[in-house]
């Protein structure tokens, strides 16, 4: 993979984390590979990119500009006096140079000697700055650099805030020199080395003695400095440092995505699966129980409706005048109480009752079901979804029922048209005989139990459903209720299910995302690993 190609790889995968929440770390990964993309696209392979890296008031800015004999970046009592990076560049080499570097406020210096021709000098801000831009700053450039000269001083070389950098440049394989600097007192160089040791941390000392001339004033001509000097011209000619550091940084890049990115998606994509699993389980719980609410009231509700529809389509057909006139009286009474348009006002409004329940039956089990998956979400660190209010919930299910009535209204009709002559006798039988039982019930409890209120408390579905098997003697007619009954739950069934997906899409469309960002990170490792391999 070319390095341009690479490159756009790394800025690709950059913007799939930016939609990763929750990813910890995510501000230093970014910047490891944003860095490397910066690296990789558009910086000079002959100039080797030195860092003055350490804390403040440690005379940085006063050894750059001792350097190169001229103020290349400014210095003062102030603190921090360089809170922007300053890049101090070969002459020959500015334009190049200065188009590639990091996207953060800097300053640049183009100067005609140098201890190299190809090195260029980075004046880093303060890395223990108590204004966290600074530090920023600084940690941008540490991608960019091939060499890192750490400038320490008797009073902060032991701070833990640079043996933090220190383990860490260890542990990269860093270019690292230390430079003492306004060095005294040989028994802290010699404690200085000592933790150097302790730490397993091999990088060569070089000392500036303390001059006492002033902070604008170059610091005299030394021993330390000339050691310091000709090793940034070593630095500056090494084509071997470059190649090596950036076959370090792009390891390094590797390393923090498969230790860190990699695990995390690993758990993150296990805590989602659990999750999916859990509402998974929770809609077929809720399914199980709005099927086992549903079918008492179902059969009420539709053994009523049945009867009423059959009554309905056999006194429009029903070629037996006789028997039809005898029995009028009853026809009208229990059509009054079947129908919609009955008299009575109380048995039309059992009648409604009947679908009530199963509305107020389904609604409570769905936002009971939406909030049990809303706090699993948030247990699980995953915002839920917006859902459906109860309105919305109570209007859907009222046209579901109105569909459903429909569709039973259509198929009784059919039923009933394929009645034949002995059938409707034996209907009209067994309905005189239930119309005798109901006014016998009513008189003997003195009135007390109507026919309506039979008709509430469930009596007469058991009535109803003798006489639809009584007439109806076919299999298509005896497996009606069943079938009926099964496709009412099933589509409410589905409508919960339905209520509860959103849910489960953007769990699943998460979980997606999480390994399309793992096979993307993977790839673009391979591709990383093998651009840190040495080339013959």
């Amino acid at each position: 993979m070319a390095d341009e190609t690479l490159a756009a790889h790394i800025e690709r995968f950059l913007e799939q984390l930016d939609l990763l929440p929750g990813l910890p770390e995510r501000s230093g990964l970014a910047a490891d590979l944003r860095g490397m993309g910066l690296r990789l696209s558009s910086r000079p392979r002959d100039l080797t990119y030195a860092l003055l890296f350490g804390p403040t008031g440690c005379g940085k800015s006063r050894l750059a500009n001792s350097l190169y004999g001229r103020e290349a970046s400014p210095v003062g009592y102030r603190r921090p006096t360089t809170t922007a990076p300053h890049v101090i560049v070969p002459a020959a080499h500015a334009d190049r140079v200065l188009s590639c570097l990091p996207p953060v406020p800097l300053q640049s210096v183009s100067v005609p000697g140098a201890p190299s021709p190809s090195l260029v000098l980075i004046d880093a801000p303060d890395i223990d700055s108590v204004c966290a831009e600074n530090r920023a700053r600084a940690e941008a450039f540490l991608y960019l650099a091939d060499a890192i000269a750490v400038v320490l001083t008797p009073g902060k070389y032991a701070d833990e805030s640079i043996w933090r950098y220190l383990r860490r440049f260890a542990a990269e394989g860093a270019e690292v020199l230390i430079v003492l600097n306004m060095f005294r007192d040989a028994p802290v160089r010699e404690d200085l080395a000592a933790k150097l040791a302790e730490a397993g941390i091999a990088a060569p000392i070089v000392t500036v003695p303390f001059d006492p001339s002033g902070d604008r004033e170059p610091i005299a001509e030394c021993d330390g400095l000339a050691r310091l000097r000709a090793q940034l011209e070593t630095w500056g000619s090494s084509e071997a440092l470059r190649r090596d550091a950036l076959a370090r940084c792009t390891r390094g890049a590797v390393a923090r995505i498969e230790a860190g990115l990699f695990p995390w998606i690993a758990s993150c994509g296990a805590a989602l699966a659990a999750l999916r699993a859990e509402v998974a389980a929770s809609v077929r719980a809720a399914r199980d129980e709005l099927a086992g609410g549903l079918p008492f009231r179902l059969d009420e509700s539709t053994a009523a409706l049945l009867y009423r529809r059959m009554l309905a389509n056999l006194d429009r057909a029903d070629p037996l005048r006789l028997p039809r006139r005898i029995l009028s009286y009853p026809f009208r009474r229990l059509r009054g109480v079947f129908g919609r348009d009955a008299a009575t006002p109380s048995a039309s409004a059992t009648a409604g009752a009947l679908w009530d329940l199963n509305e107020e039956a389904f609604t409570s089990t769905a936002l009971d079901l939406g909030d049990a998956l809303d706090a699993r979400s948030r247990r699980a660190g995953v915002d839920p979804p917006a859902r459906e209010g109860e309105e919305g919930l109570r209007a859907r299910f009222r046209a579901f029922q109105a569909e459903f009535r429909a569709s039973i209204d259509a198929e009784a009709a059919a039923i009933t048209r394929t009645l034949s002559t002995g059938q409707r006798v034996r209907f009209y039988a067994a309905q005189a005989l239930v119309l005798g039982a109901m006014v016998t019930l009513e008189v003997h409890t003195g009135g007390l139990l109507t026919l309506t209120e039979a008709i509430a408390g469930g009596i007469v579905s058991p009535f109803a459903a003798k006489l639809i098997g009584m007439a109806l003697s076919s299999e298509e007619s005896r497996a009606f209720s069943a079938r009926a009954r099964a496709r009412y739950l099933a589509g409410a069934a589905d409508m919960l299910a339905a209520y509860a997906a959103p849910y489960e899409d953007a769990l699943a469309a998460r979980i997606a995302a999480l390994a399309a960002v793992r096979a993307d990170g993977e790839a673009m490792c391979a591709a990383l690993r093998a651009r840190a391999e040495p080339r013959p």
